[in-house]
C-alpha cells in the first residue's frame, strides 16, 4: 500500500474515532505534526466534493405591496378624541 493511501486511511480513522487529534496520535504512536502535514497535503490533492455552478437564468419578478392604513394611524395627522 502506498504512503498516500496509508495516510488517507489513518486520517479517515482519526475523523471517525471521536478522539481529539492529540489523543488519537498518542494511542497510535503517531507524531501530531505528521498528522497535521498529511491533513493539509490530502486537502490540497483531493477534489472538492461540489463545485459552484453559476445560475444564469434571469427572473422577472414583480412585487406589489398594498398598504391599507390611514394617515392618522401613521402619526402624520393629529388624532381627534371626542
Amino acid at each position: 500500500m502506498s504512503k498516500l493511501k496509508q495516510w488517507q486511511e489513518t486520517i479517515n480513522d482519526l475523523k471517525f474515532s471521536g478522539l481529539s487529534q492529540k489523543n488519537f496520535c498518542q494511542n497510535h504512536n503517531i507524531k501530531i505534526h505528521a498528522v497535521h502535514y498529511w491533513i493539509r497535503k490530502l486537502n490540497k490533492t483531493s477534489e472538492p466534493i461540489a463545485k459552484f455552478v453559476p445560475f444564469t437564468k434571469k427572473l422577472n419578478l414583480q412585487i406589489l405591496i398594498k398598504l391599507n392604513c390611514t394617515l392618522a394611524a401613521l402619526g402624520l395627522l393629529p388624532r381627534y378624541s371626542a
